[in-house]
């Protein structure tokens, strides 16, 4: 059974946006393993020919290919030859978008959000022309920073996301569509998606088996298969991403941060941050203010793939 990898990304503070751009993306494909992220992936494949694969499910891909690949769905970019080839990749924290264009209407924004988390996509040129606009018109938007460039972003973005919702209810919605087929990843991104909404609250191992109904030795062998963390491990992990964004983003006491995330007590909090990132947090803060743009200062301790 193949591993699967967390990938967390922080994304700019100023834009709720991370784009992969360029020369790093033009690699051979297929080396890394099964991962998933913890925001929404919007891929384009400019020139290649392969697989995704998302569990023991496959869907081809080719030049103009464009994936929408929902946070926490495992998967992974297999090439058919070793030979280059061009992706570039958006992260998309989708929430924040449809909350600042659904401000004054709650009942759309949550209606849309929900829509949105059955969402992944792997459509092939011919069946993408609807987004690709989209899509191209963000890459190009976060390359070159021209003036207003964010609300521009942020506007085809929206734009873009509600054009895919609208792909997902449509006649041809099973085409292109994945819906892994495996149990086990049923079950853990039921698990994954439970922790996301809760993981403030004081979590434990009997909570996660009451929610998804199997017993504590098949949900602790789901996340070693998939994640190689436990499921408590993997708790820890996903709140000190989340305190990550509060030290980038607030000028929050880390005391206050700690309880905020989850932690019972400062000490076990700081304790965690520095076994994960390396750093204490008023290290970490320091570094990513100092440098904002460089957003793999977290990502080197915990991203186990690029």
């Amino acid at each position: 059974m193949k591993k699967a990898d967390y990938r967390f990304y922080e994304l700019p503070p100023d834009i709720p946006i991370l784009a992969l751009l360029g020369e790093k993306w033009e690699v051979v494909y297929g080396t890394d393993e099964l991962h998933f992220h913890n925001y929404l992936e919007i891929g384009y494949c400019y020139y290649g020919d392969g697989k995704i694969v998302f569990g023991d499910r496959e869907e081809r891909y080719g030049a103009g290919t464009i994936t929408i690949i929902q946070r926490n769905v495992p998967h992974r970019t297999v090439a058919d030859s070793v030979k280059i080839q061009k992706w570039e990749y958006l992260f998309v924290d989708t929430d924040a978008i449809i909350r600042d264009f659904f401000k004054d209407r709650p009942d759309y924004s949550a209606n849309v959000k929900k829509r949105l988390e059955t969402i992944a996509m792997v459509l092939p040129k011919e069946k993408n022309s609807e987004i690709k606009a989209d899509v191209v018109g963000v890459l190009q938007e976060m390359r070159n920073k021209g003036e207003f460039y964010r609300y521009i972003a942020k506007t085809s973005m929206f734009k873009l996301l509600l054009e895919c919702i609208r792909l997902e209810a449509g006649e041809d919605q099973n085409e292109g569509r994945i819906v892994p087929n495996a149990d086990s990843l049923e079950y853990l991104k039921k698990v994954l998606s439970y922790i996301e909404i809760h993981y403030k609250e004081d979590i434990k191992m009997k909570d996660l088996i009451s929610f998804c109904g199997l017993s504590e030795t098949h949900l602790r062998r789901i996340f070693q298969e998939y994640v190689n963390e436990s499921p408590m491990n993997y708790l820890n992990l996903y709140r000190i991403d989340k305190s990550c964004e509060l030290l980038s983003k607030t000028n929050e006491v880390v005391e206050e941060i700690a309880k905020r995330v989850g932690f019972s007590t400062s000490s076990t909090y700081m304790r965690n941050f520095k076994k994960i990132t390396g750093k204490a947090p008023h290290q970490w803060r320091k570094a990513v203010r100092e440098n904002p743009q460089n957003v793999s200062s977290y990502q080197s301790s915990i991203l186990k793939g690029w």
